[in-house]
């Protein structure tokens, strides 16, 4: 028809050519007014195609109506044959689109557009391995960043674990010395962590703690030693001085002699109490040895007044043995016993508030001023002084001592006096009430 162009490939002198042919028509009568035709050099054509760049392995071809190759990236035999039986390009009505097909064994992407008015279209085959090329190699990219990144994870956790473990394992191990009995180790601020530089003063501090706490129970336990020794006087057998003490006491009995029997058991019954191994003992029981040491004073200073009281409230209360007859025993020695008449000594347990106040008053001779504030500074240096060993007798600051290891350094003894008037000892100690454990003590043993 005028409106078709023709479409021709001729090969002249080994070179193709691409004709296009159309009527000129003409408008009077049906027979046109001639031909024109364009030419165009298939080797440029070629030149195009292979220039064309649509992927690794990618080639574009110039189909005719009959699927034969007229142009291409690549003339080979192996290509005009697949187009020409096994590769069917569609010609619908859009003229464009794509589908996938094995070429060769491989595995490609086919596109096509079909040229209106021709019957010719253009193909691109492109394998679809180049198409994924690029996503192999970030593939590739990602596997090594993961790679690397889980190495630098590993090294840093490592470093991390390092720092962390390393300062457990050396608590462990200081933990395990302290354990065998050596509380001089101390941990070392070497680590950044504030979570084991707390660790790290706390087992300090804890170390520090238990050694002043051992020293403290060793000087407490040495002077209460120390004291039953000194008031024994001598290291006598005690089942040898019970039962002479008992044979002399029945025998006076038998003879009729009471107030020198009284005597023998007042003497036997405070030996036994001092030589007995409990540290603590209650107030009721320390006021009844006393009144006992009392007794056997008597007979020397036949004068001497004495007047004992104890709350009944506080009778029960547990406190260490031994701290009344060192105290009972400076006031007649150094306070009673250079007087010739007239000798009175009181003793009085009473509740304040929470504390327990034993007074030991006597009318003796008294202490200067000068002596009583010498006497007041050992008192309170005594706390940092270890001088159980080296001190001689049961002086007031070996019960001082005692009874600040025991309770701490808010008790203890506190000393008034005044020349030729006499002497007040008070002695301070925690108040704590064990007379329901007694009571229930008692009722289970009755039940």
């Amino acid at each position: 028809s005028p409106n078709n162009m023709s479409w021709m490939t001729i090969n002249y002198k080994g070179v193709p050519y691409l004709i296009a042919i159309r009527e000129i028509p003409n408008f009077l009568n049906p027979k046109p007014l001639g031909y024109y035709y364009a030419v165009i050099n298939g080797n440029k054509l070629n030149k195009d195609f292979k220039s064309m760049d649509i992927g690794e392995g990618g080639l574009v071809f110039l189909l005719d109506e009959y699927q034969k190759i007229m142009f291409g990236s690549s003339f080979s035999n192996k290509y005009q044959d697949i187009f020409q039986s096994d590769l069917i390009i569609p010609r619908d009505k859009q003229g464009v689109g794509y589908f996938i097909e094995s070429v060769q064994g491989v595995k490609s992407l086919i596109t096509f557009s079909n040229l209106a008015n021709t019957g010719w279209a253009t193909v691109g085959v492109l394998p679809i391995s180049s198409l994924t090329s690029e996503i192999s190699y970030m593939k590739n990219i990602l596997v090594w960043a993961g790679l690397i990144s889980v190495l630098i994870i590993s090294i840093c956790a490592g470093i991390l674990s390092g720092r962390i473990t390393r300062p457990i394992l050396n608590l462990q191990r200081k933990m395990r010395e302290v354990e065998e009995g050596n509380l001089d180790v101390q941990l070392e601020e070497t680590t950044h962590i504030l979570e084991m530089n707390d660790l790290g003063h706390s087992f300090n501090h804890m170390t520090n703690r238990l050694k002043k706490l051992i020293n403290e129970v060793y000087k407490e336990r040495v002077r209460q030693r120390d004291a039953e020794l000194k008031a024994l006087q001598a290291n006598i057998n005690p089942h040898f001085l019970y039962n002479t003490l008992d044979s002399i006491y029945w025998m006076l009995v038998m003879r009729e002699q009471e107030e020198e029997a009284r005597l023998i058991l007042s003497l036997s019954n405070l030996f036994r109490y001092i030589t007995d191994y409990e540290d603590v003992v209650t107030l009721e029981t320390e006021f009844e040895q006393i009144q006992n040491y009392l007794n056997i004073q008597k007979v020397r200073f036949e004068d001497m007044q004495v007047d004992c009281y104890l709350d009944s409230t506080i009778r029960h209360v547990k406190i260490l043995k031994l701290l009344l007859q060192p105290l009972v025993e400076n006031s007649i020695f150094h306070g009673l016993e250079s007087k010739t008449s007239n000798r009175k000594i009181n003793i009085e347990a009473y509740k304040v508030k929470d504390t327990i106040c034993i007074t030991i008053t006597d009318n003796g001779l008294g202490i200067s001023a000068e002596q009583l504030e010498v006497i007041r500074q050992k008192l309170q240096n005594s706390s940092h002084e270890d001088n159980t060993l080296t001190h001689k007798g049961m002086g007031i600051e070996n019960v001082h001592q005692r009874i600040q290891l025991k309770h701490g350094m808010t008790y203890g003894l506190h000393i008034d006096s005044c020349l030729h008037e006499g002497t007040t000892v008070q002695i301070i100690l925690p108040f704590k009430d064990d007379s329901t454990k007694q009571i229930k003590k008692k009722w289970e043993e009755s039940a």
